[in-house]
Parts: structure tokens; C-alpha cells; sequence
């Protein structure tokens, strides 16, 4: 199934209806592209929006601590 990124629209609050109505934080989440999310859109309840980029794991040091 598509999916889509959502993010609350301003001064609005977005309830997800998969996850007991629990509310939509400000940053956004990937919903599945249902009815209810492209009317949450039709009405300006929600915006879609690009997903924010994956943080790049830190690089692990091989380097070892001598004693």
C-alpha cells in the first residue's frame, strides 16, 4: 500500500485513527494513503510534507584504550 508523510496543519490537531485517535506530533508521521488521510488533506487538517532525512549512524572508532 502508497503511503504518505503528514504533518499536522497549523493550530490544528491530527488525530490517527490506527493508533486509538492519538494525536499527530507537530513533526509528522507515515500514514497509509486511505480515505481518511486524503480527506484529513482535502479539508487542511493535515499537509502533506516530505518525511525528514534519516540520521546517519555515528561512526564506530576501532580505536582501543590502552591501560
Amino acid at each position: 500500500m502508497t503511503r504518505l508523510y503528514v504533518k499536522p496543519a497549523e493550530g490544528r490537531t491530527l488525530r490517527d485513527p490506527e493508533r486509538g485517535y492519538e494525536a499527530v506530533l507537530p513533526s509528522g508521521k507515515h500514514v497509509p494513503r486511505t480515505n481518511y488521510w486524503l480527506r484529513r488533506i482535502k479539508h487542511g487538517d493535515a499537509i502533506e510534507a516530505k518525511p525528514p532525512k534519516p540520521e546517519k549512524p555515528a561512526k564506530a572508532t576501532s580505536a582501543k584504550k590502552e591501560d
